[in-house]
């Protein structure tokens, strides 16, 4: 198709939009398509975190309230003693599991955090033997205890998100061909 030099800025006009459109739609598919490498490196207690992941126009978000903390990590502050508890005794439960049970449950840190969890409430074990018992607060005990190195150190970022780009790059650019 040959172009007059007078119909040129029009035709590139009409090129454009429609690279900007097929761009624009490779850039919402990516913000879908990257929901699945971020949920395999986000970290699975109760799901919260999990479910809040969704995509809007162009963006990935988690909007759970603890999302940026879990990401990027948190400087040292007094974490919610109820939700500690309550993730405590998750992991701890978990942690009465073989080890090999333990690696295939959901979570990239759960076999970590469940070995850990368990070995201190093993440690508050009182007596040996038949005889030998955990005390009814050891999981309270536990939380505390994390609860304090929190409110020294802070928490260690996970980064879901910053570790998924190389795989969300690759969607991006499969995308974009795609469309281009």
């Amino acid at each position: 198709m040959k172009i007059k030099l007078r119909e040129l800025p029009g035709e590139l006009k009409k090129l454009h939009r429609r690279i900007r459109k097929n761009g624009d739609q490779a850039v919402r598919a990516t913000a879908r398509l990257a929901i699945k490498p971020i949920k395999q490196r986000t970290p699975k207690a109760f799901g919260e975190l999990r479910d809040s992941l969704h995509a809007t126009a162009n963006k990935t978000i988690a909007d759970a309230p603890h999302a940026a903390a879990v990401e990027v990590g948190s400087a040292p502050h007094t974490p919610d003693m109820a939700a500690l508890i309550r993730w405590v005794k998750l992991r701890g439960m978990q942690g009465l599991k073989s080890p090999s049970q333990r690696r295939r449950l959901a979570g990239t840190t759960t076999f970590q955090q469940s070995t850990r969890v368990a070995s201190m409430l093993k440690a508050m074990k009182v007596g040996k033997g038949k005889g030998a018992y955990t005390p009814v607060d050891a999981a309270e005990r536990v939380a505390f205890a994390i609860a304090a190195g929190i409110r020294a150190k802070g928490t260690k970022p996970h980064w879901m998100f910053r570790d998924s780009l190389p795989e969300i790059m690759n969607i991006l650019d499969a995308e974009m061909k795609k469309r281009l």
